[in-house]
């Protein structure tokens, strides 16, 4: 008789832990019937890993990620200027953008622009995302997310999954 109830509570778990797994056919199946389908992620900040990290979302759910042709930083253009007011002496650091082309840009269907606040060991408390169409400026689609920061909170790789699959699932 224990053998029988062994045997029915491993079944149960093995069924229970079978129904917790997700489905990717659904996401691929969205993905192919979304009326976008190349993004280009818009950035200001060069050194800003989440570029990475989002373009790495959007390919894991199948978007076509067409890469910016441009690198851009600030650099110093002149000698930093000197202001002095009363006793204080300010210096001022002058500085420009500086953009370099790598390659002719590629048209995508879409851009995608983000923000986020907070980026901390692979967590972020804010990030917001607006998937826009290139050939009319219309948003198509936001993410908001928001979370508390410590144990338990999403990782980024978690809440950039989404974002794709959300993005896929609305444009369907």
């Amino acid at each position: 008789m224990k053998r029988i109830y062994t045997s029915l509570l491993l079944l149960s778990i093995f069924l229970l832990e079978a129904s917790c797994i997700s489905n990717p056919k659904y996401d691929s199946e969205s993905i192919s019937n979304a009326r976008v389908t190349s993004v280009k992620v818009v950035h200001s900040n060069t050194e800003d890993r989440m570029v990475t990290l989002i373009e790495q979302a959007m390919m894991r759910r199948e978007w076509k990620v067409i890469a910016n042709n441009r690198v851009s930083t600030f650099l110093p253009t002149g000698a930093p200027v000197s202001i002095q007011v009363s006793d204080t002496v300010f210096s001022i650091p002058q500085s420009g953008l500086i953009a370099q082309e790598l390659f002719q840009e590629k048209q995508s269907d879409c851009i995608l622009r983000y923000t986020y606040q907070n980026f901390w060991r692979e967590r972020v408390a804010n990030f917001n995302a607006s998937l826009i169409q290139t050939a009319t400026g219309e948003v198509l689609s936001t993410f908001d997310f928001k979370q508390k920061m410590g144990i338990g909170s999403k990782p980024i790789k978690a809440v950039l999954d989404k974002m794709a699959s959300a993005f896929a699932v609305h444009l369907q």
